[in-house]
């Protein structure tokens, strides 16, 4: 539980040396507590950085000096200090390894956002794997926070902080501990909270929420600072000769509290938008859950309590406190450049309750509606008349280039990425209403932005309320959630504002003529996620005739899809788990459960994220990959004693024929996505299903017969047991999977992630295995069993460059019949 102070509060020695050269003294390893925090800084990655940026380190070992120069002597030397047997107690905290980057590129904001999701990615992974932010609720609203502080401190380093030349800033981020209720694992927490509390500057207004995690991210960049925006800054004209508190005060709140203050915003039209700057957004996100912030400058801090908003104001009050500079250890008592940040984020994981005066949730009859319109096997005749903008898979959301001119369409569809920048949501909105004058009587004439996370919705209606509108045209705006919740926006001729419609929200799920919004918003969905899962599906699809084996009954399928093997894709797992979830999100209350193996995995994050065990639940939903005729799902409703039940595949396959080559009536099931394969070309049948399971081979063989390899390792039991307490991977507890219960749990996805984010020996020595047995111009076969953990390994290697080339000498087999 042992937590080191803050990394920003400490500098390795260093010194300048001529032509700009960089010295880093280590100094000798000898003393616990140098050791120890020798070791965090090896262990959360500034030492790699530290190594880049030096040309010279020296470590002191019995009063002799020893260089390493090399990258192989400072890889040595990293090794060595990782190596180190103290623990520093932070090392399953880690949420992002320090970093740095130079943001002077060209296509400034597409390189910030693709640096932004790669950050986000390495946090998604983290948080997955250790386990210690376990709601998705809780890791979803974590990942937006970051996302939307990244992009606003990056914006304005980029823009304010340097001059020509360089942009560099630096981040790093780690989970905290709640105060633990064990009495002695308490009093060491305690203390070191005190020492925190003592020692670092404008930390003791942050009050640790009773049994909640939090979040620490720190941004810092050595530009300009506060002091050289002084002057242009109103109300601390008085202090331009020398940098006092209260100018730093007076910075937050004209810059980062203040509503009063707003970006203007030229589109194509040069017509003046006005909008609340970027961080008094992030003040805005961050009063939801009553968040924290430290900012520091010229050796001063300040710290800054999130207040709830009261949405019948418009200002926004924080608590700060000032701190000099005798309570920061520094370097040197000169001029520290630029300016820092660090936030406290509550890792808040209860579900949202959104203000019923602003969403409206989908009714169970409305639910049940659109339940009923994707039993169908096709696609809703008037979405002809819908344009979709999806940008799902994408890093933003540019502004289209039609314009919106010249568009037939009763409905313009937008699907965000996963994190929808401000910029982009303003331009589709100001371009929506430039280009399309609506009609407030017809409901269907609307911008919908759909399939949003709850936060992220939550976000973007707190951007648009403050969006002023210099535009006689009228709009109406919907904001979808994907546990379907929905805000409507509108504006009249005569407004500015971007006002609540709460009927047209309602309105939204009701039948009109044929087909709600919301029908058509699902339809719509299934079919744009239906085209993405089978594009590019080359090998995982065969197209050939297939006997099917069926107890006692025998039929022929027209193409089989390899869904194991799709499992392992992870843009096209992420479509199915998406499509599953989406359909789950329209039932009341529910319980899940799977009727095949292939489909386990989902199920499985499903269930320990979103779906768990409901008592008394209104509906049981049985999950499964693809339906041939039903006897899969109608044997598992009887092994479970389920009477009443609805069937959710992934899909139903569209070509099965009984042995008179009569077309199978396929009962109606609700199906996630469409079956879009193609009818086999050739008649003849060359395969046959594995009875009992969902594989085919060309025998219908049980047995799958392969050469076994033994890979030895060279580690000893220490080399074993340092690898165990450096990647934290093993823990002492009750663990229950499934029926079996375990004292000592080997997380190996741990192991995995910890070790790719450090290039450790494991990847090199998986590396090294993987390519002895890929064979040139011959095709391996690497069988592993299928579970989430291992699942979630394989697809994280097939998305790293590294491997990427060997493994597609590879044909991967997971299995989960052993």
């Amino acid at each position: 539980m042992g937590r080191p102070p803050s990394p920003f509060g400490h500098r390795v020695p260093a010194k300048k040396i001529k032509n700009k050269q960089v010295v880093i003294i280590v100094g000798s390893i000898n003393s616990s507590k140098h050791d120890i925090f020798l070791k965090f800084l090896a262990t959360q990655g500034f030492f790699e950085y530290y190594s880049k940026i030096s040309t010279k380190i020296i470590e002191y070992c019995s009063g002799k000096e020893i260089e390493y120069i090399s990258n192989s002597d400072k890889n040595k030397l990293l090794q060595k200090l990782m190596s180190i047997t103290h623990t520093i107690g932070v090392n399953s905290s880690v949420l992002i390894q320090a970093k740095m980057f130079d943001l002077r590129k060209n296509k400034q904001q597409d390189y910030i956002s693709e640096v932004i999701e790669s950050v986000i990615e390495e946090a998604k992974k983290v948080s997955e794997s250790s386990g210690m932010i376990k709601n998705t609720y809780a890791k979803e609203r974590i990942l937006q926070k970051i996302r939307k502080i990244l992009y606003e401190a990056f914006k304005n380093v980029y823009s304010h902080a340097y001059g020509n030349g360089e942009k560099n800033v630096a981040i790093y981020s780690r989970i905290r501990i709640a105060r633990p209720k064990n009495k002695n694992e308490r009093v060491a927490w305690d203390e070191i909270n005190t020492f925190e509390t003592n020692h670092i500057p404008a930390i003791s207004n942050f009050e640790h929420a009773e049994g909640v995690n939090w979040v620490e991210l720190y941004i810092s960049d050595c530009g300009k600072g506060i002091k050289s925006n002084t002057s242009n800054s109103r109300n601390i004209n008085n202090y331009l000769h020398s940098f006092s508190s209260m100018q730093l005060i007076d910075f937050i709140n004209n810059n980062y509290i203040s509503a009063s203050d707003a970006e203007i915003l030229d589109d194509r039209s040069q017509e003046a938008r006005f909008i609340p700057g970027g961080l008094k957004q992030v003040y805005s996100m961050l009063s939801i859950d009553k968040d924290y912030v430290r900012i520091g400058s010229n050796n001063e801090w300040a710290g800054l309590v999130h207040k709830y908003v009261n949405s019948s104001s418009q200002k926004m009050n924080g608590q700060i406190k000032q701190y000099s500079d005798n309570y920061f250890c520094i370097a040197n008592k000169g001029h520290t450049p630029g300016l820092s940040y660090c936030f406290n984020l509550y890792v808040r994981s209860e579900k949202f309750f959104f203000d019923k005066q602003k969403w409206i949730k989908i009714s169970d009859k409305s639910g049940k509606t659109i339940l009923t319109q994707l039993k169908s096997n096709y696609y809703a005749s008037n979405c002809s008349s819908v344009k979709f903008y999806d940008y799902i898979f994408d890093n933003s959301c540019s502004y289209p280039q039609d314009n919106f001119e010249g568009l037939s369409v009763n409905t313009t569809i937008l699907r965000p990425p996963r994190h929808l920048y401000k910029e982009d949501l303003i331009f589709w909105v100001l371009g929506f209403i430039n280009k399309r004058s609506v009609d407030l009587t017809c409901m269907n004439d609307s911008l919908v932005i759909c399939d949003m996370s709850p936060f992220q919705a939550l976000i973007a209606l707190q951007q648009l309320q403050q969006l002023f509108i210099d535009n006689k045209n009228s709009c109406r705006i919907f904001l979808l959630t994907r546990n379907w919740h929905v805000c409507c926006l509108k504006k009249d001729k005569e407004d500015r504002r971007l006002l609540l419609d709460i009927g047209a929200s309602k309105r939204f799920f009701d039948n009109q003529e044929c087909f709600s919004i919301a029908e058509i918003v699902a339809l719509k969905l299934r079919y744009e996620d239906s085209l993405k899962f089978w594009k590019d599906i080359g090998e995982d699809f065969i197209s050939e005739k297939i006997t099917w084996l069926e107890g006692d009954k025998k039929y022929v399928v027209d193409g089989y899809i390899s869904i194991e093997k799709i499992m392992a894709n992870t843009s096209k797992r992420y479509i199915a788990y998406r499509a599953l979830q989406r359909c789950l999100y329209l039932f009341d209350s529910v319980n899940i459960f799977f009727s095949d193996s292939l489909i386990k995995s989902i199920y499985i994050e499903l269930k320990s994220k979103r779906f768990s065990q409901v008592e008394h639940a209104k509906n049981v939903v049985l999950l499964g990959s693809v339906v041939v005729s039903n006897k899969t799902i109608k044997n598992t409703a009887k092994r479970l004693g389920v009477n009443k039940y609805a069937a959710l595949p992934l899909m139903t396959h569209k070509y099965v024929y009984n042995e008179n080559g009569s077309q199978l009536t396929q009962s109606e099931n609700l199906n996630a996505l469409l079956w879009l394969g193609n009818k086999a070309v050739d008649d003849k049948v060359s395969m046959i299903r594995i009875r009992d399971t969902p594989f085919i081979s060309q025998l219908g063989n049980k047995d799958i017969t392969f050469d076994q390899c033994q890979c030895e390792v060279a580690r000893s039991k220490r080399d074993m047991y340092q690898d165990f307490e450096m990647l934290d991977c093993v823990r002492i507890g009750h663990y229950v999977n499934n029926k079996r219960h375990d004292l000592i749990a080997l997380n190996t996805a741990v192991a995995y992630m910890r070790a790719a984010f450090n290039s450790d020996s494991i990847i090199d020595w998986l590396y090294s295995v993987l390519r002895k047995y890929s064979k040139k111009n011959k095709t391996c076969l690497l069988v592993y069993f299928s579970h989430y953990a291992i699942d979630r390994m394989v697809r994280s290697l097939k998305s790293n460059n590294k491997f990427k080339a060997i493994l597609d000498s590879y044909v991967l087999l997971p299995v989960s019949f052993f």
